[in-house]
């Protein structure tokens, strides 16, 4: 699995540095029209709902997808608890029962560590 790290890493690494970059840019724009940009309609913008969630799920890195990398399957076939997800995605955060029998949640289950699900075929 660490021989994919790169392919799989890397083109996040630089889309995550080309939107800081171009954000930096934009915030600190020196040219007057770049100003007038910035405290006219990106300001603005950045106070609006769905422009902050699409920027939290950027920064948070939440709607990663590694569906190209190589170890993601190229079958269009899934368990029938993804729901539209696809070898590569984040797992979603279902409803599930615990050993105890207690309602809970998957991502509260996993907690902050790594695990790799398959289905049960």
């Amino acid at each position: 699995m660490l021989d994919t790290y790169p392919a799989e890493r890397r083109p996040i690494a630089e889309d995550v540095l080309a939107s800081t970059s171009s954000l930096t840019g934009l915030i600190l724009g020196g040219s007057a029209p770049a100003r007038m940009f910035r405290d006219h309609m990106f300001v603005p913008l950045m106070n609006r709902p769905l422009v902050q969630r699409l920027i939290w799920e950027q920064a948070s890195q939440l709607k990663v997808s590694y569906r190209g990398g190589p170890l993601a399957e190229r079958s269009r076939r899934r368990p029938r608890w993804a729901r539209g997800a696809r070898t590569g995605d984040r797992v979603p955060d279902l409803p599930c029962t615990a050993q105890d029998d207690r309602g809970t949640r998957l991502h509260d289950e996993l907690g902050p560590r790594w695990a790799l699900l398959a289905a049960a075929a």
